[in-house]
């Protein structure tokens, strides 16, 4: 089958297994789901709900970046996850893991809700309380 040359990425060994190594740390398929307490948008615990950045580095390096791509999943969370591995690609092993965080470039702030309370008139009774005066010059402690 032939692979259409536009829109098709050729990626070098080094680097495809380095994306490997990292994502199954990242995101392992066996990973059980977390049972934590803060609520985490479920398209984030999908592999392809992420960007992939690779760059090799001196000294058989290879870095590997996972980035949210926003237009595929859009979670509520303020700022975002950038994470990025090393990779000694001579021996497969993560050297070490990098976490920065973003603005989400789609959240946005909850739309205030309008209170369905029903109010009350005023009661011409009640007494009017009176604004505090501003300190005098002359009461000391104020």
């Amino acid at each position: 089958m032939d692979i259409p040359e536009e829109g098709s990425v050729r990626i070098n060994g080094n680097a495809a297994a380095s994306i490997q190594l990292a994502m199954e740390d990242f995101l392992s398929w066996e990973a059980e789901p977390t049972q934590s307490p803060i609520q985490v948008s479920p398209c984030l615990t999908h592999r392809e709900s992420y960007d992939v950045t690779t760059a090799p580095i001196p000294d058989g390096v290879m870095l590997v970046r996972f980035d949210v791509n926003t237009g595929v999943c859009q979670p509520d969370d303020q700022l975002l996850d950038i994470i990025t591995y090393a990779i000694d690609i001579r021996t497969m092993r993560i050297i070490s893991r990098e976490i920065r965080t973003r603005p989400n470039p789609t959240f946005r702030l909850p739309t205030p809700v309008p209170s369905t309370a029903p109010t009350q008139p005023p009661n011409p009774e009640a007494p009017a309380i009176a604004p505090e005066a501003p300190p005098s010059p002359t009461q000391p402690g104020r």
